[in-house]
């Protein structure tokens, strides 16, 4: 499971006689896939075949994406922002299957604030939600986890999230007709 970075769905390889006593557990019927998973699993093992695994799986694509890169965008969300806001070095790390306990150098934003878990929770509440780390009494958000279409949705929410919960609340239900 999570091996090729693409749907939630695993691989049973093996010895026919082995696979064989898996069919025949009672729990194989509720772990089968239907043909959507199946075909997004075949998709996904069809653009590791045509060497495309890095432009088209986000995972990939996260972690081929160098450390340069990563410095200008936390620099310029950083520099947008102002105030407490300070692009620095970090590192990644990636769970999962995929890459278990692996660590890539990457670059983020720290936001200084006088209650960090109040603003990483107002972070992880917002609209987008984000979701960071405490570290040395500052919310680092990792821009290596943000795809770079994306870095102005995670500079307003940002900004939304530090002017309050308020102003960020009022913000979001003028701007959206969920309910």
């Amino acid at each position: 499971d999570k091996l090729v970075g693409g749907p939630q769905a695993g691989l049973v390889v093996g010895r026919s006689e082995l696979i064989a006593r898996l069919r025949g557990d009672p729990l194989a019927r509720a772990m089968r896939p239907d043909k959507v998973t199946l075909a997004a699993v075949a998709a996904t093992l069809g653009l590791y075949r045509a060497g495309r695994e890095e432009l088209e799986i986000p995972l990939w694509r996260a972690v081929a994406t160098p450390v340069a890169e990563l410095e200008k965008r936390a620099r310029q969300v950083a520099g947008a922002l102002g105030g407490p806001v300070e692009a620095i070095p970090t590192e990644a790390t990636f769970g999962g299957g995929a890459l278990p306990g692996e660590v890539l150098a990457s670059f983020g934003i720290a936001l200084a604030h006088p209650k960090p878990g109040a603003l990483a929770a107002a972070l992880r509440t917002g609209h987008p939600a984000v979701v960071g780390r405490i570290e040395d009494g500052r919310v680092l958000l990792d821009v290596r986890t943000v795809e770079p279409d994306r870095d102005g949705e995670l500079e307003a929410a940002v900004r939304a999230a530090l002017a309050g919960p308020d102003r960020g609340n009022r913000r979001r239900a003028r701007g959206t007709t969920e309910s």
